[in-house]
């Protein structure tokens, strides 16, 4: 059984290119040549061969049609219906050639034809094929091929081998001027009663405008791009007008038969049937694009949030109720002895496990120069040659963080900045380049008007957004201490669960998917300043997105919807997972294959009795299964739940394998979340055994205390 998804991959596989495959409500498929995108019908009851003869014959025009030639001849040539002709003959070449190409395809297209002629998709039960015109028997002898004879006169042969032999657009468009020619002089002849009686002219109201509308190979489908204007009573041909969206394309009265010039019925008949194909009840599919990030009116830059900062406390009273004016020298002397210690201990076996690790990825190879002091034994043995040992070099990392600065990440926020900036200064001293971002959307610090994302028609639809820039790598040490002294100013303000904050500082929501578009080309910056192989984008947060379920000029989709996300530079296409993390876990996986970034979770669950909650709705094994979901692995078994329960509250973390993240952690918030540094304690008599267990215990509170150091240092140090 195909899969949709799986077909979209096998036409870019073919097309030698990265198209673009989108599924419409249409009743046929096309190519877009300028865009490179094509264009298939949501069908019902379609069969694996039939949908390969779609893509295919797609394909073929993608690989073979020039989207100049064909513009030039169906612009600037008037004729009515030449463009059918064009079509034709054209779709006999490039058939050919893509069959040609790839022959596995010839039995796709055989039985596929043989389906649509044991439907009669071509109209042939009401008519004698052998009686018709002649461009309506070289169009059903070369779809239909074997399954049907159709005998020609010597002079229609020599049109028959003409289109056989067409091998480029030069060829097409001589014989398609020579069958119109021959067909204009052949229908203006009194047309034969089995003519009459399959005219659609007849059945659809004597050549008026019909109701139905198409989108074919046999339109114009390099003008679907835009939209032009035509004066109502002219009679002048127009492009076909194509909504931005793809959700309506309709023909004008040009591109309808005319019954005064040479006709195909036979295609015209299979385009009217196509319409039978269509899956009535199938929801339509969404696309939507991937928005451009302003990022001068996203970023607010470190110098500037310290200003901020600064600027503040230097007004306020900045105090405790325990002890006065506590000043922020103080607060960094403090986070530095409880922290700096542990930090170098932890870059010494950082190293040291990266060393490790490589040395065991180590080979030994002989080199072609003879080793003397072993030419003794050359009689006796053939390893007399030098050997040379090869260790790789690790990857280079980097490191981008973003911190969730939403109102229910308010009792966490003092562990959260403490815990990053345990983690920046452990980058700082092992040179790891890093950046570490604050997400809001807070009003107070969204006064700017610009927009921060592009508002194209068929982008998706995203809200203001600040990042602003806490610490980084780049800093001089000077600007390092500033911003480590405002954020513990700023992390000592939020223990105190004090409203007493800059403006930029306040809590909002969480825009985690503006964040995930805006920090992509970041990312990109990031790794291309630096010459980094790898980097890691490191999120810190306490639930899910803010929803964005609206398409721009489009409307908006629901869970239930067949929702794609697309990126117009790389062509990505990504399917939303249907749940309300759809769109996140779409650009988290856009990151990843865009960027090759890791992207990093750490879930904080702030009270205990929500740990429950939270297994309940993000955790994964690593096998897929869930307590989610009835097909879930661990539905309804409470012993599992019970058991990672105290894992959890043992361990203070568990891993998880939810989707979208490379590795995703959930850890406790509150208290757990803030480092203690305890001193080694022991009662009594001080003997070896007693201190080596205090020290054990020490640094075994030190180790879990510092989650995202030592989570961190655990991924990279392995590449």
């Amino acid at each position: 059984m195909f899969t949709v998804e799986s077909k979209s991959q096998l036409a870019r596989l073919m097309a030698n290119e990265n198209i673009l495959v989108e599924h419409r409500n249409v009743p046929t498929a096309g190519f877009l040549l300028d865009k490179r995108t094509l264009i298939c019908p949501i069908w019902k009851d379609m069969s694996g061969h039939l949908y390969d003869l779609l893509l295919g014959h797609e394909v073929g025009h993608a690989l073979e049609t020039p989207e100049e030639g064909w513009h030039d001849a169906v612009v600037s040539d008037t004729r009515p219906n030449f463009k059918n002709f064009l079509n034709v003959v054209e779709d006999v070449r490039i058939e050919k050639k893509i069959k040609r190409r790839y022959p596995g395809l010839r039995n796709s297209f055989v039985t596929a034809y043989r389906e649509l002629f044991e439907r009669d998709f071509f109209g042939l039960e009401k008519r004698n094929i052998q009686k018709s015109y002649l461009i309506d028997r070289i169009n059903v002898h070369f779809k239909l091929g074997s399954n049907i004879v159709i005998e020609f006169t010597p002079e229609e042969q020599k049109y028959v081998d003409m289109v056989e032999n067409c091998e480029t657009w030069k060829d097409v468009v001589a014989a398609a001027e020579a069958l119109y020619n021959y067909s204009k002089i052949e229908q203006n002849k009194t047309p034969s009663s089995e003519t009459d009686k399959f005219s659609l002219s007849d059945e659809e109201g004597d050549g008026e405008e019909s109701d139905n509308f198409s989108f074919d190979e046999s339109e114009d489908e390099t003008e679907c791009e835009s939209l032009q204007s035509k004066d109502s009573d002219s009679d002048e041909e127009s492009d076909e007008n194509v909504e931005e969206d793809g959700s309506k394309i309709n023909r004008d009265k040009e591109s309808q038969p005319s019954t005064e010039s040479p006709r195909c019925l036979s295609d015209e008949e299979f385009r009217k049937r196509e319409t039978e194909l269509l899956d009535e009840k199938s929801k339509p599919y969404i696309y939507a694009n991937i928005p451009k990030p302003n990022l001068k009116n996203i970023i607010v830059s470190a110098k500037e949030c310290n200003e901020e900062i600064s600027k503040y406390f230097k007004e306020q009273y900045f105090y405790s109720p325990a002890e006065k004016n506590i000043t922020s020298e103080k607060l960094l002397t403090d986070f530095k002895n409880n922290n700096e210690r542990y930090i170098s201990m932890l870059a010494k076996e950082f190293e040291m496990r990266k060393a490790a690790n490589s040395f065991s990825k180590r080979r030994v190879s002989e080199t072609g120069d003879i080793d003397i002091s072993k030419m003794y034994r050359y009689k006796l043995d053939d390893n007399i040659f030098r050997k040379m040992m090869h260790v790789p070099k690790g990857k280079s990392h980097g490191l981008v963080m973003l911190l969730d600065k939403s109102g229910s990440m308010q009792r966490n926020m003092a562990g959260a900045i403490e815990q990053i900036l345990v983690l920046a200064s452990f980058c700082r001293k092992v040179n790891i380049p890093f950046v570490a971002y604050g997400f809001t959307n807070n009003s107070r610090s969204v006064e700017n008007i610009e927009p921060c994302f592009s508002t194209e028609v068929g982008e998706i639809g995203m809200r203001h957004l600040k990042l602003r820039e806490m610490i980084s790598s780049k800093m001089k040490s000077s600007e390092f201490t500033e911003s480590m002294k405002n954020l513990l100013r700023v992390k000592f303000q939020h223990e105190l669960q004090s409203a007493s904050l800059p403006e930029g500082e306040g809590l909002s929501n969480t825009p985690l998917n503006e964040a995930l578009v805006a920090v992509k080309p970041l990312i990109e910056e990031h790794k291309r300043n630096f010459n980094l192989d790898i980097v890691n984008l490191i999120i810190v947060h306490d639930g899910d997105s803010d929803t964005n379920s609206y398409v721009i000029k489009s409307g908006g989709f629901s869970q239930d919807s067949d929702v794609f996300i697309k990126d117009p530079q790389s062509k990505l296409q990504i399917k939303l997972e249907k749940s309300n993390r759809g769109l996140t876990v779409a650009l988290m996986e856009y990151i990843t294959k865009t960027t090759g970034a890791k992207v990093l979770g750490f879930f904080i669950v702030e009270r205990s009795r929500d740990i429950r909650a939270a297994l309940y709705n993000y955790y994964r094994c690593n096998e897929g299964g869930s307590f989610k979901y009835k097909i879930g692995k661990y539905y309804n078994d409470e012993n599992k739940l019970y058991e990672l329960n105290l894992k959890i509250r043992k361990e203070k973390f568990i891993e998880s394998y939810t989707t979208g993240y490379n590795r995703f952690f959930i850890i406790p918030g509150g208290k757990d979340l803030k480092i203690d540094d305890e001193n080694v304690t022991i009662e009594g008599k001080v003997t070896a055994m007693k201190l080596a267990s205090a020290f054990k215990k020490v640094n075994k509170k030190r180790h879990v205390s510092r989650m995202l150091v030592n989570r961190f240092i655990d991924i990279i140090a392995k590449h």
